[in-house]
């Protein structure tokens, strides 16, 4: 389906993991976690979501902007931020625990 995030295996090809649900339009940017168990997408539709890769389930969605969400990176020693910067030519940062805006 569309504006779905699909993992591959670069070795091979396989895709070993479930494809991930819930951007309702094109998905911009995209990291992975420091463990490797999550990973961070943002996009056009200006939501940005932490799935967790083990059950292919979102475990936090923020609605950032109503213009698109153009990148977003973890931050922090605990990557405890998400930094977002967003078509409204604002940079904002959000709790990863909570999904409230920090700054």
């Amino acid at each position: 389906s569309p504006h779905c995030i699909k993992l591959f295996d670069i070795r091979g090809g396989n895709s070993s993991y479930p494809a991930l649900h819930g951007h309702t339009d094109n998905i911009w940017s995209l990291q992975t976690s420091a463990s490797g168990n999550e990973i961070l997408s943002s996009g056009k539709g200006g939501t940005v979501m932490i799935h967790d890769l083990r059950t292919g389930k979102p475990t936090l969605t923020i609605a950032a902007s109503t213009l698109g969400v153009r990148c977003a990176i973890l931050a922090g020693g605990q990557q405890q931020y998400v930094v977002t910067g967003a078509g409204d030519f604002t940079v904002k940062v959000w709790d990863t625990h909570s999904g409230s805006l920090y700054r």
